[in-house]
């Protein structure tokens, strides 16, 4: 059972039978803290979200862009016919960043038409030494008569997250343990705070046999608990009975149980983050310092997986000859950031000026068409550089 399901449970024990002033709310906050797996799921939204807007770029041979690749639309556009690229991305890094780590991509042929789809089964592989793993019962979209054969490891994209990063899955297995253990402490802890102790009096014990004595214990408990969880509840009381009210005041303690869960959740966030090499403070929703922030989230958290993803798309779509002459496949990462044309005008006149990208280039970047002119490719150099050993070069403006 997960920590989630666990602090749910012992808050729906414990908090939410209470029925008390600021219970309620406390279990209504703590229950919708999905705790260490929701900060699972605002991390990976983050990397989802900034690899969706990442294309797929193809080379050819030649070391040029291919956009005619089968593998460009595939990976681009339309990777099957019941889902669009952003789909199946966020199919495949939702099981790579919150499920196991592990995800197969299957290409299916039917005729000269191919299409990839994310496995939903069989991702585990019959590991042969020497030999490639053997991927058996291979599951798409719930039949495994898509696949129909066992497929080696050269025939599928396969993706493992779990060694990436410095094995931060494995820190987080590591960490879900011992929040389990600190969540049992706080909600422990607000247990005793929270919950309604009564103290009863009577003057002298129930008396008959033991099986009256114990009816009339289990009469007494029975009313106690009703009156102790009804708003507007009657305890009728005998001569030589007193009830007393043995717990703390709740309508001061109640805060302290919902900052204990803030801690908790925050405290969670920040182990994620740092397993996963990102800014805790992108987690948390904080915009202060963004450009820095961003810039550690993309260069730590994102290109580590752009970098898995291209080299296995690489691996499995070219040959080594092919590779060796400049074919490769690369997750484009220049366009997450959100580009602003009037602001980017000095830098990009200075990039093509300097001869680093050319204007269809910098065109691409900022989200405009590139311009149908041979001119547009070319590579240009302002005229008032000069070689460090001296003269004037030659460029064009």
């Amino acid at each position: 059972m997960g920590i989630r399901q666990r602090v749910i449970d012992w808050l729906g024990n414990v908090i939410g039978d209470t029925e008390v002033a600021g219970a309620g709310t406390t279990a209504d906050a703590a229950e919708a803290c999905v705790w260490m797996e929701q900060a699972r799921q605002v991390m990976a939204g983050y990397v989802i979200s900034a690899l969706q807007l990442c294309d797929v770029r193809f080379y050819g041979q030649d070391g040029e862009p291919d956009a005619s690749a089968d593998g460009a639309w595939l990976w681009n556009v339309s990777p099957n016919p019941n889902q669009s690229r952003s789909e199946m991305m966020a199919d495949l890094l939702g099981r790579l960043l919150v499920d196991d780590g592990r995800a197969v991509v299957v290409p299916v042929r039917r005729g000269s038409q191919t299409s990839i789809y994310v496995a939903d089964g069989g991702v585990e592989p019959e590991v042969r030494p020497g030999m490639p793993a053997l991927y058996r019962n291979l599951s798409v979209e719930g039949s495994s008569e898509v696949v129909g054969r066992p497929l080696e490891s050269g025939d599928v994209y396969a993706f493992d997250m779990r060694g990436v990063g410095g094995g931060w899955r494995a820190l987080q297995r590591r960490s879900d343990d011992a929040y389990d253990r600190l969540a049992a402490a706080v909600i422990g802890s607000t247990r005793d705070r929270m919950g309604r102790k009564w103290l009863m009096y009577l003057d002298r014990p129930p008396t008959g046999t033991r099986e009256q004595q114990e009816a009339i214990e289990q009469q007494l408990k029975t009313a106690t608990r009703e009156f102790v969880r009804s708003n507007d509840g009657i305890m009728p009381l005998y001569k030589g009975q007193s009830m007393e009210r043995a717990s703390a005041d709740v309508a001061k303690t109640a805060g302290q149980a919902t900052q204990d869960v803030t801690s908790i959740r925050r405290d969670m966030y920040s182990v994620v983050a740092a397993c996963m090499h990102m800014p805790a403070s992108l987690l948390e929703g904080n915009v202060n310092n963004f450009e820095s922030t961003m810039g550690a989230f993309l260069t730590f958290g994102v290109d580590p997986i752009a970098r898995m993803l291209s080299e296995e798309i690489t691996r499995k779509t070219y040959t080594r000859a092919e590779w060796a002459r400049g074919a490769r496949a690369m997750v484009d990462t220049t366009h997450i950031r959100h580009v602003d044309i009037f602001q980017v005008a000095d830098a990009a006149a200075k990039l093509v000026g300097a001869t680093v990208d050319n204007p269809n280039e910098i065109r691409r970047f900022t989200g405009q068409d590139p311009i149908p002119e041979p001119w547009a490719d070319e590579y240009q150099r302002t005229k008032n550089n000069e070689s460090a050993a001296g003269g004037e070069t030659n460029g064009n403006d």
